[in-house]
């Protein structure tokens, strides 16, 4: 009978092995690249909910009388941006593959100013520092295809504003007075990445009002003002 050498069932072994091992190895580098894609059905469901938290960046556009020429004393108006911090709820009505209807009512505490530069080197700002408003976003939705686990988006729309913590008895004569009403257009864009539970979504949204918010006085700080409009860019945290 014929034996098989040592070194041969050694050496068939050691092959044995090394064929084992590139088999494991490659079974781990498969897990390694597997990603798991998180709530596959998540526009299956109509309505979802979620809350907001951003920052906010705002000033008024300014558009200067023909008095402010001819009468004013300032030779400069002009608004300088103030920040501000908003929360608030959203509600999200899924239309088709690509378009959801949003409607996300918000708080927001946001301070606005002008500034007035006279002659001689004296400068005055009119501050409104701090004021509180009330937010009615109403947004369309533009989602992109889904890529695994991310996805981009666009919205726009209209925003209806209330101002809350203001007492309207009279008109101080030596300030400047906006209105406590507004209303802007709204467009943005965000990032949404979806999570084991949730969605966390990063959303940077511009606002652009377009009611005339100075209310109407005779004193120095308004006679130079034909009109006021708002301007606002939100970065929001958004959880759904």
């Amino acid at each position: 009978m014929h034996t098989t050498h040592v070194r041969n069932l050694l050496n068939l072994r050691w092959k044995k092995i090394i064929v084992l091992s590139l088999v494991a190895l490659n079974g781990a580098h498969a897990q390694s690249v597997y990603k798991r894609k998180f709530q596959e059905n998540y526009d299956d469901k109509r309505f979802h909910l979620g809350i907001q938290f951003g920052t906010a960046i705002t000033r008024f556009n300014i558009r200067h009388s023909d008095a402010f020429v001819s009468r004013d004393s300032a030779y400069a108006i002009f608004s300088p941006t103030k920040s501000g911090i908003n929360a608030g709820g959203i509600v999200s009505y899924v239309l088709n593959e690509h378009f959801d209807l949003r409607f996300t009512p918000t708080l927001s505490l946001s301070g606005r100013a002008v500034t007035y530069r006279f002659n001689r080197g004296f400068e005055h700002t009119a501050f409104r520092d701090w004021t509180a408003w009330v937010d009615f976003p109403l947004l369309l939705k533009y989602k992109s295809q889904r890529r695994m686990n991310t996805r981009m988006y666009a919205v726009a729309g209209g925003q209806f504003s209330v101002e809350t913590n203001v007492k309207r008895q009279q008109l101080a004569l030596n300030t400047l007075n906006s209105k406590s009403r507004d209303f802007s257009i709204v467009y943005g864009a965000g990032f949404e990445q979806f999570l084991q539970h949730s969605k966390l979504t990063l959303e940077i949204r511009f606002a652009h009002g377009l009611m005339n918010a100075l209310q109407p006085a005779t004193n120095v700080y308004s006679v130079g003002i034909a009109s006021m409009t708002t301007h606002t860019i939100n970065i929001y945290l958004i959880f759904e």
